[in-house]
């Protein structure tokens, strides 16, 4: 185990800019201690709770309706596959709700919204009756189809990543530093399978049992400098992240993120969100920008055979048939630190958090869960063996 540091007498003077870069990196921290130490802590932090903590998992024999029914009742956003051969099981992928998704309605309608020359004297109302049909007539082709025809339709289940309880967390963080929200951990000995998630991480990491030197002049950097550093691992292609060049703030070089008007179809909206390789987006008041709503991809896990035409609604009135759904985005200001973001992602158990225009209130940008753990490695970490 990792020894303690003496807090100092006053709180360290936290980096402002990629100029004072780097901030002192938690290497050590993060080797001396376990995924297991990990599992533990949140073991006795269920404790207390009458909830049923059992592995959400599916067989890759299930059909697709299965795993969204899976899905919604353990409230999880991905599911281990798993295959059954001579009463032992092995872990094959890891299928999420955009694998499903993208796989069921989505497919068939996006080759038509692409075709513009399509019926173009039809009217929307007769489009959206033609499309509506389309949906019913490959209902079953689209539900009862098993799970194992809908792996790598998403990047999250093109690989299955496993580490042991007994790898270190830095084993952890080097898989997460590059998006991977979930690694299975497999069974040993007497202890079953499990999943560990970025949620878990970055909650294990906050907690106050740690006095870590490190991480506490980690938290205190403000969220700006860290996304522009969180870039430099997972490059430009993410419009949705903050872009401040050299990590400074200038009215001259606003830049907003992608955004969608709150009048565009649902269907449209996850069309775009998709395509962007994203998880979420912004959507926004069409008259004056403001953000409205997070459009995510936990939002398409209420998709059943009998509401699935919902998308065709217009993408707020899609949001407000969602059961147990947050009414506003859960946002942050350039003035925030890393634990502020941090905070409000565990309070409201969301993956990210929008940096909002302080004077116009658009969305600037996102700050995720994936950004803080970039933030724990140096640029030119060696990965352990």
């Amino acid at each position: 185990m990792a020894t303690t540091q003496t807090a100092p007498q006053t709180a360290p003077t936290a980096p402002t800019s990629l100029k004072s870069l780097p901030w002192p990196f938690p290497i050590d921290f993060l080797r001396n201690h376990t995924i297991d130490e990990i599992l533990e802590d949140r073991m006795v932090a269920r404790a207390n709770s009458a909830a049923n903590y059992e592995l959400a998992e599916v067989n890759e024999n299930a059909t697709v309706a299965q795993a969204f029914d899976k899905l919604r009742a353990d409230d999880v956003t991905a599911l281990p596959c798993f295959r059954e051969e001579g009463g032992k099981k092995e872990y094959t992928n890891m299928i999420n709700i955009l694998s499903l998704a993208a796989y069921t309605i989505f497919m068939t309608l996006w080759d038509e919204l692409e075709d513009r020359d399509f019926r173009k004297a039809e009217s929307e109302a007769e489009r959206d009756e033609r499309r509506a049909r389309m949906v019913k007539e490959h209902m079953d082709n689209y539900f009862t189809r098993p799970v194992k025809d809908v792996i790598g339709f998403h990047a999250e289940s093109f690989k299955l990543h496993s580490l042991p309880r007994t790898a270190s967390v830095l084993d952890l963080v080097n898989i997460m530093k590059d998006g991977v929200h979930h690694v299975l951990i497999p069974p040993q000995g007497d202890q079953e399978a499990d999943i560990v998630s970025q949620g878990d991480l970055v909650r294990w990491l906050t907690s106050e049992k740690h006095d870590d030197l490190s991480l506490r002049q980690l938290w205190q950097i403000g969220v700006d400098t860290a996304t522009t550093y969180a870039l430099k691992f997972e490059g430009d292609g993410d419009p949705n992240q903050l872009k401040y060049p050299d990590g400074r703030w200038t009215g001259r070089q606003r830049r907003y993120a992608l955004h969608l008007p709150d009048n565009l179809q649902a269907v449209v909206a996850f069309k775009s969100m998709m395509v962007h390789h994203l998880s979420s987006v912004a959507i926004v008041d069409s008259k004056d920008g403001t953000i409205k709503a997070n459009l995510s991809a936990t939002d398409l896990r209420a998709i059943t055979p009998d509401n699935v035409l919902d998308v065709f609604r217009p993408v707020m009135e899609y949001l407000s048939t969602l059961p147990d759904r947050r009414e506003e985005p859960v946002t942050i200001s350039r003035h925030n630190t890393i634990k502020d973001a941090i905070n409000k992602c565990l309070q409201y158990d969301v993956h990210r958090v929008w940096e909002i225009d302080d004077e116009t209130k658009k969305p600037m940008g996102n700050f995720s869960l994936t950004d803080v753990i970039c933030c724990l490695l140096p640029l030119d970490a060696p990965k352990e063996e």
